[in-house]
């Protein structure tokens, strides 16, 4: 009896708990409700009265960081607005502009004078040879991206629209690649098997070099008066430096009849390829050449605008962000800080292909949520490209290496353009005799030797002859580093003194009565 009334009363105190506990939650819940409304009360009359809000209570962190998330941001008006989808069609189409040879299109590289009166010539010779059956043989000569294969490119495309008939070209090109087709055996069965396939012909990859020749001269003879063929050797001078030159000699011996219409037009960077063919061949080639450079570019910052413009026709839906886009380009392409970085780069390199490549790193440099290309896009591109790695090492030269290179480039201001060491070192103590600045710059000749030696090693400076025979001191040395480097190298230089600096700069300084 007495652990029943226990049990009895331990559970009504537990009761009396749970009881008291909800009635305390109760009342918090009906206070925050009443402060809750208290505010909605006050904020409601301070809007209604004209006046601001009171100070509301103090937020927590997390509540202050959620309230800064939710804060909107400025919105752009519609001119500023940028479809991504626009963006990304405007850059593949500029990249398939710059990348897959379509650059012709904008005329920045065809349309100089002097690319227009080399595609005229070479059309006028191919033209003849289409029309009238006159066999020909033509070099294309040049340094690498100096527009060979582009001009090239644009005439074959030009002859095979005009001379079309019925949906067919007149016109059967073959080309092969010098550094591709490493032997004749290998160029002669490329040829075979590309008239094959212009002609629906059966190709056979087990023929014979011979069963490949026979057949090449038997099908020349059987287009006469049909279609003309057009061969195209790049990198001639591949074919020039084989032993017999039997490929050359085949299709130029083939184009000597009267049953044959075929051109011959070969591609290489060097001058010399008709030095390098044999008698025999040299005998049977017209010895016609069209001579390609790269001249600066009147205006650098227009063949870049050129090459990047969109174009207004409906190619791209978005007329507005096109107009946007080519009038931010002109902006930041004209102003004075792109000019000159352009007009940097074009000095160091001015073919077309340079140009492409100056165009193609702006490109991915823009900022593909703006849209736009800017100068800084522009400038960031000239800080990689401008980098002089010989500025670079001659900024950690002790002073004594910066004054031999300073003596050479002053011998070579003086027609000395291959001085030795003891030549160089004349010439620095006969600047020491004139170094009134105080500083202690003389050095003897065993240290200054070792640093001339350390030059060679930098190569900064190198031997201009090929004998070891004689003795390095006295060996002609040739100096690697431009004026305008070595200039800006000393201007930045921490340890070049102001000595150092006119001595480079001014002629008169260190000039003596007695020097050689």
């Amino acid at each position: 009896k007495e652990r029943c009334n226990t049990n009895r009363s331990m559970a009504c105190a537990v009761d009396a708990h749970l009881r008291r506990r909800k009635a305390g939650v109760e009342r918090e819940g009906k206070e925050e409700n009443r402060e809750k409304e208290g505010w909605d009360a006050v904020a409601k009359k301070a809007r209604s009265d004209g006046f601001g809000l009171p100070r509301a209570p103090k937020l927590s962190s997390t509540q202050a960081k959620s309230v800064e998330c939710k804060v909107p941001s400025p919105k752009k008006s519609n001119a500023e607005r940028v479809d991504r989808e626009h963006v990304d069609e405007a850059v593949s189409l500029l990249k398939e502009r710059l990348l897959a040879g379509k650059v012709e299109e904008t005329g920045a590289v065809l349309g100089s004078a002097t690319l227009q009166s080399l595609r005229k010539k070479l059309h006028d010779l191919l033209t003849s040879t289409i029309e009238t059956g006159y066999n020909n043989s033509i070099l294309l000569l040049g340094p690498r991206g100096t527009g060979k294969t582009l001009v090239l490119e644009k005439v074959l495309e030009n002859l095979e629209k005009e001379h079309e008939k019925d949906g067919e070209s007149p016109v059967a090109i073959v080309r092969v690649n010098g550094m591709v087709h490493s032997e004749e055996r290998v160029a002669l069965r490329e040829i075979a098997r590309q008239l094959c396939d212009r002609h629906n012909i059966p190709f056979s990859k087990g023929s014979s070099f011979d069963d490949n020749l026979a057949f090449l001269n038997d099908i020349m003879r059987e287009l006469k008066g049909h279609r003309a063929c057009i061969f195209v050797l790049d990198e001639f001078d591949a074919f020039a430096t084989r032993p017999k030159q039997t490929l050359l000699y085949n299709l130029l011996d083939a184009m000597q009849t009267s049953n044959v219409q075929a051109s011959l037009v070969g591609i290489s960077s060097r001058h010399d390829c008709l030095e390098l063919l044999e008698k025999r061949v040299r005998s049977r080639f017209s010895h016609r050449k069209l001579l390609f450079s790269s001249p600066p570019p009147a205006d650098p910052s227009g063949m870049i605008i050129q090459l990047l413009k969109l174009p207004t026709d409906p190619a791209l839906n978005n007329v507005n962000y096109v107009q946007r886009f080519n009038r931010a380009l002109t902006q930041a392409a004209t102003s004075p800080a792109v000019r000159k970085m352009l007009d940097r780069l074009f000095d160091c390199n001015c073919s077309p292909r340079h140009a492409c490549n100056i165009a193609v790193q702006v490109l991915c440099k823009m900022n593909r949520e703006e849209g736009i290309i800017t100068s800084k896009d522009f400038l960031a591109i000239g800080e990689g490209m401008l980098v002089e790695t010989h500025v670079e090492v001659i900024k950690g030269l002790s002073v004594l290496e910066l004054y031999m290179l300073v003596a050479m480039c002053r011998l070579e201001q003086k027609e000395r353009e291959s001085p030795n060491f003891e030549e160089v070192y004349a010439q620095y103590e006969e600047g020491q005799l004139t170094n009134t600045s105080g500083s202690s710059d003389r050095f003897s000749r065993v240290a200054a030797y070792r640093a001339f030696e350390n030059l060679l090693a930098l190569e900064l400076v190198a031997f201009a002859d090929g004998t070891r025979v004689v003795l390095k001191r006295y060996r002609p040395a040739t100096l690697l580093v431009g004026q305008q480097e070595l200039h800006a190298a000393l201007q930045a230089h921490p340890k070049a003194t102001p000595f150092l600096k006119r001595w480079l700069s001014h002629e008169h300084v260190g000039n003596t009565a007695g020097h050689f």
